[in-house]
């Protein structure tokens, strides 16, 4: 009995784990104040947008990578730091090609990584041996900040990204699900103006 119980501690344990992977921290409700000139026109438990009233999709050609940063916590150590540092080289490595806007008529993404919470391999090892699934898929939370030629923010998004639990192979590895997941992240960039225009239709 006593084994029932621990077991049902450990499901517990795990699905309040992933539940807290994808959700968005208080910190970055606070992040888009619903000040004039931005909106808040689609907001839930992992996804935020704001846009600028008078954003149109079809005044841009595309979209170019401005700035990729990560915005590192007070005691990551410096291993932590140079591994979040990959993190931000990887997006970068797999978005540039995927973005077609000109430098004269695109809209420029500047992307923030932050709050990044590492895959655990020995809760991995723990939760394939008591359910048969490596549950900890790790995640971070991506701000995304669009600007006009002139430098006026028409749209920010924040998002809480995590890996998938599908993913078997990078299970016992730190950055692995959520590289992977960033890597998917950047492929709906290509669908421009859709990928943008379809967040904004569901506001």
């Amino acid at each position: 009995m006593k084994n029932v119980s621990a077991l049902k501690a450990g499901v517990l344990l795990f699905i309040l784990m992933l539940a807290g992977c994808a959700s968005l921290p208080e910190s970055s409700y606070r992040n888009i104040p619903e000040t004039d000139p931005l909106k808040i026109m689609l907001q839930d438990r992992a996804f935020i947008l704001a846009v600028h009233p008078d954003f149109d999709v079809s005044q841009y050609d595309g979209l170019v990578l401005g700035e990729v940063t990560v915005r590192h916590a007070t005691d990551d150590n410096k291993k932590q730091v140079i591994e979040h540092d990959a993190l931000d080289k990887t997006l970068t490595r797999h978005l540039t090609p995927r973005l077609k806007g000109s430098q004269n008529s695109g809209l420029r993404m500047d992307i923030e990584l932050y709050d990044i919470q590492p895959v655990s391999p020995a809760l991995n090892v723990l939760s394939a041996v008591v359910l048969l699934v490596p549950l900890d898929s790790g995640a971070l939370t991506m701000k995304t900040t669009f600007r006009d030629n002139a430098g006026q923010i028409q749209a920010i998004r924040v998002e809480r990204l995590s890996g998938s639990v599908l993913n078997i192979a990078e299970s016992l590895s730190r950055y692995g699900r959520l590289t992977d997941a960033l890597t998917d992240w950047t492929t709906q960039w290509e669908r421009w103006p859709a990928c943008m225009s379809e967040r904004v239709a569901k506001t």
